[in-house]
């Protein structure tokens, strides 16, 4: 059995884009969020074309990758949250 000696502090950032009647637009916007991604030296994991999950280090900038996601969900009805885990608890809040 392998247990977790101490948390890494990652968070993790996931998107998903809405299908589009607009192919080159979607297309577009795949694209500068892949390319932000990379610029960023972040690592990211897409499931499809529309769905991905980003690896974010402690202490690191998302603001310029935060305003081109909300972009997408101001234009395009994308959505986006930060996958924060709570640990297991046997009682309800």
């Amino acid at each position: 059995m392998v247990e977790v000696v101490r948390t890494s502090g990652h968070g993790v950032l996931r998107t998903l884009l809405m299908p589009s009647a607009d192919a080159e637009r979607l297309g577009r916007s795949i694209s500068l969020i892949k390319n932000s991604i990379n610029e960023s030296g972040l690592l990211s994991e897409w499931h499809g074309e529309r769905f991905v999950a980003i690896d974010v280090p402690p202490g690191t900038d998302m603001n310029p990758l935060v305003a081109l996601l909300q972009r997408e969900v101001d234009e395009a009805g994308a959505f986006w949250e930060w996958a924060d885990a709570m640990p297991f608890s046997t009682t309800r809040s």
